[in-house]
């Protein structure tokens, strides 16, 4: 049970470099200010889920950081 995490991840940036190398073809990003060309397909689709992950993770932050309530707290309380 301890390395599921280690394997998820492994598995995870493999599948993400299979399909950097399998989609070749070549687009082109257009953002607000900025235009990016020549950037292959796999490599824009890897961007944009660690994007996102890394979003998510900021977003979890103040859940993982919270204090529990101790049990003094939650008898006092009722």
């Amino acid at each position: 049970m301890r390395y599921v995490a280690l394997l998820i991840f492994l598995l995870f940036l493999t599948s993400l470099f299979v399909l950097g190398s399998l989609n070749s073809q070549i687009i082109s990003i257009d953002l607000y200010f900025y235009e990016l060309n020549g950037v292959s397909l796999g490599y824009s689709l890897i961007a944009a889920i660690l994007f996102g992950s890394i979003i998510s993770f900021i977003l979890q932050l103040p859940i993982l950081f919270k204090k529990p309530k101790s049990n003094e707290e939650k008898d006092s309380g009722t």
